[in-house]
């Protein structure tokens, strides 16, 4: 079983990650002792270093690795380098993930998604992809070539049916696993991006990102771009401006700022 998801939101943020998911070690399958077992993590979000330590280790931890203690995580690794995974080709798999469980997951930025050899997998088929990362032409891939048993999956739950698409959407067995649609038919026809309801004056800024609470840009989920006190924005205030009574004449902006990129716990603010 293999998931990767390449992408800059799991709100808030989730930048270029990828999730390899293992079983719990009272899974592991007969023969597993003779074979070479590593230990897996729990780590979530958190980032230790720049992209190219994360995969130093994950390369050094993973290699000839045959059955994974727990979870493997891929993660936080950027544009900045073609990460080479086949190392973790290795990597066998007897149960695999059942239930994505991603309730909260609402838009990807330009990334897509890819399922492969997940024959026990659920409801990934019913999730609306396009309503997550509907900047990308091929939102989702699945591809299963394994004659593994194929599990029979039931339906979504009743209060996950959407009116709008006429179908339901979810990630999981039960209401709470419903999908938030917040994207295209879930908006009125006037929103050009997401939306907090259905009528015409219950859309999102256009600087919001995976969703908002209100029209204004201090209402965002998160941001496309930057922060700026507060306000999603697509560009810092410049640190030098037009004096407005002779407009040839340039001059210190006492408001421009310059912008910032920081790490707090797991998420990543670009800010002003």
């Amino acid at each position: 079983m293999f998931i990767q998801f390449t992408a800059s939101l799991f709100p808030v943020f989730l930048n270029s990650m990828l999730l390899v998911f293992g079983q719990e070690s009272n899974d592991l399958p007969e023969g597993a002792a003779s074979s070479r077992i590593c230990q897996g993590s729990n780590m979530g979000f958190s980032l230790s270093g720049s992209s190219q330590d994360q995969y130093d280790f994950y390369r050094q931890r993973y290699t000839n690795c045959k059955y994974v203690d727990g979870n493997l995580e891929i993660t936080y690794l950027d544009g900045t380098g073609n990460w080479d995974l086949s190392f973790l080709e290795s990597i066998e798999e007897k149960q695999g993930l059942m239930e994505l469980g991603f309730k909260n997951l609402q838009e990807i930025m330009n990334g897509t998604v890819y399922i492969n050899n997940n024959n026990l997998l659920c409801y990934a088929s019913t999730i609306r992809w396009e309503d997550i990362n509907p900047t990308v032409t091929r939102h989702v891939r699945m591809s299963i070539d394994s004659s593994v048993y194929n599990r029979r999956c039931g339906e979504c739950h009743g209060s996950c049916y959407n009116e709008n698409t006429g179908s339901r959407h979810c990630w999981g067995e039960g209401p709470e696993m419903c999908q938030i649609l917040n994207h295209g038919p879930a908006c009125s026809q006037t929103c050009t991006d997401r939306c907090f309801g259905t009528d015409p004056s219950q859309c999102c800024h256009p600087q919001c990102a995976a969703g908002c609470r209100g029209p204004k840009s201090t209402d965002c989920y998160a941001c496309k771009s930057l922060v700026n006190d507060g306000e999603c924005v697509s560009s810092c205030p410049a640190d030098k401006v037009y004096n407005q009574q002779n407009e040839l004449e340039i001059q210190e902006n006492v408001e421009g700022k310059y912008c910032m990129v920081h790490f707090v716990w797991t998420t990543v603010h670009h800010n002003c």
